[in-house]
């Protein structure tokens, strides 16, 4: 896949985030454009670029490919286990790696087809741009292309790539940080936070497969309903 070739891997090693992160930027970019004229004249405006979240968690984790912990495929020999994240899986199917082939479909945990392919799945990009109002609270406007079309979302923020540290609403009530994607795939929110984002934590993006909202805690299923397909650093 192209996309995978952006990011730093030799000799069966994942290089370092830094270098992930800075190649999502450069996706970012191309696939979304400027910033925004309001968050380009302001001092105090971030930017921070997503990358598939199977590149977060992989390098996070020292894993020696980029795989993701919450999408599968077939794989005919493999037995029942408990994978990535401590997520059980039926047998006949493995964790996905973005070096599989882009065409085949994407399974949740059981073996269920989600409606995409690994292509559609790891081609989305998307970019946020935060902007501080000097008490507190933050504006974070997010943009993304190629997302599922009519998907439903949520933003979560998060210390961990590894969700050790568990997940929280990116508006802190989870009243305002789900959306549905256009029928083209696009789609993005703009959300006013409470609280200033921690520093070295992601912002998560996470696909709702049973099309239901999370609320103020992550619902649904690791695996099964809930799957991340995108983080952003915050530096």
């Amino acid at each position: 896949m192209v996309i995978e070739h952006m990011f730093d891997v030799n000799g069966g090693e994942v290089g370092s985030i830094r270098a992930v992160w800075t190649a999502a930027v450069l996706l970012s970019g191309l696939a979304l454009g400027s910033a925004s004229a309001a968050a380009a004249d302001s001092p105090s405006a971030e930017r921070l670029a997503f990358v598939p979240y199977a590149a977060a968690f992989s390098v996070e984790d020292r894993q020696p490919q980029l795989v993701d912990p919450l999408v599968f495929v077939i794989a005919p020999h493999a037995a029942p286990a408990t994978g990535l994240l401590g997520i059980a899986h039926f047998p006949g199917i493995r964790n996905a790696v973005m070096s599989d082939d882009p065409m085949q479909p994407a399974l949740d945990a059981n073996g269920k087809p989600l409606g995409f392919d690994l292509q559609h799945w790891f081609a989305a990009t998307g970019i946020a741009e935060v902007v501080s109002d000097g008490t507190g609270r933050e504006r974070i406007t997010t943009r993304f292309t190629n997302l599922v079309p009519n998907g439903r979302y949520s933003l979560f923020v998060t210390r961990s790539a590894r969700l050790e540290s568990g997940v929280a609403p990116l508006d802190g009530t989870g009243r305002s940080n789900s959306f549905v994607a256009g029928p083209d795939g696009a789609g993005g929110l703009d959300i006013v936070s409470s609280v200033a984002l921690a520093r070295n934590g992601a912002i998560l993006l996470i696909y709702h497969s049973d099309r239901e909202d999370s609320g103020p805690l992550r619902s649904g299923e690791l695996g099964l309903y809930s799957h991340v397909q995108l983080a952003a650093p915050i530096p």
